[in-house]
C-alpha cells in the first residue's frame, strides 16, 4: 500500500492556516454574540417580572429550552452559511491552479504544442507542468529538426543524426 501512496502532498499551508485561524475567530465571535444575545434575552425576561406578585408560568423551563433552541438555529444557519462560503472559495482556488493543468493534459492528448495555458494563480504545480510543456516543446522542435536532416541526408550520416536523436530522447527521459 505505501508504493501507491503520493510523495508530493500538493497543500497550500499558508491558506489552510488563515482558513482555520479565521473560522476559529468566526466561532468564537458568533459564540459570544450568541451568548450575549441569550443572556440580555433572559435579563429582560427575569426583569419584566422580578416585581410581579402573581408570577405567570412565563419563566418555565421549556420558555428557556425555546429560547436556547432558537439561538442555536440561527448559529447553525451561520455556521452553514459561512462553510458554504469557504467551500466555495477553496473550490475555485482549486479550480484555478486545475483548470491549466486540464489545458495541458488535453493538449498532450492532441499533441499540440503551440496552447499556452491561462494561470490564474501561481502555484507551483501550475508552473511544473508549463515548463515540462515547454521543455517538451523544445524538445520535438529539436528532434523535427533531426528528422528533416535526415530525410535530405545521405545514408552515412543518417546514423549520427538518429544517434542525436536518441540521445536527445535519452536526456528527456532521465530528467
Amino acid at each position: 500500500m505505501n508504493k501507491n501512496k503520493r510523495k508530493k502532498h500538493y497543500i497550500n499551508p499558508a491558506i489552510q492556516k488563515r482558513l482555520i485561524v479565521n473560522l476559529v475567530v468566526l466561532e468564537l465571535v458568533l459564540i459570544s454574540l450568541t451568548t450575549l444575545w441569550l443572556y440580555q434575552d433572559m435579563s429582560q425576561l427575569i426583569e419584566n417580572n422580578m416585581f410581579k406578585i402573581h408570577i405567570q408560568n412565563t419563566l418555565s423551563v421549556e420558555f428557556f429550552a425555546v429560547r436556547l433552541a432558537q439561538a442555536a438555529f440561527v448559529l447553525l444557519i451561520i455556521n452553514i452559511f459561512i462553510a458554504s462560503l469557504v467551500l466555495w472559495y477553496w473550490q475555485n482556488y482549486v479550480n484555478n491552479i486545475i483548470t491549466p493543468l486540464n489545458e495541458v493534459a488535453d493538449a498532450l492528448l492532441k499533441l499540440d504544442f503551440t496552447v499556452k495555458p491561462d494561470v490564474q494563480i501561481e502555484h507551483e504545480a501550475s508552473e511544473i507542468a508549463l515548463n515540462w510543456l515547454s521543455q517538451e516543446k523544445h524538445t520535438l522542435t529539436e528532434l523535427r529538426h533531426f528528422i528533416s536532416m535526415i530525410d535530405t541526408q545521405k545514408s552515412e550520416k543518417t546514423t549520427a543524426l538518429m544517434a542525436n536523436c536518441k540521445q536527445l530522447l535519452e536526456k528527456n527521459t532521465n530528467n
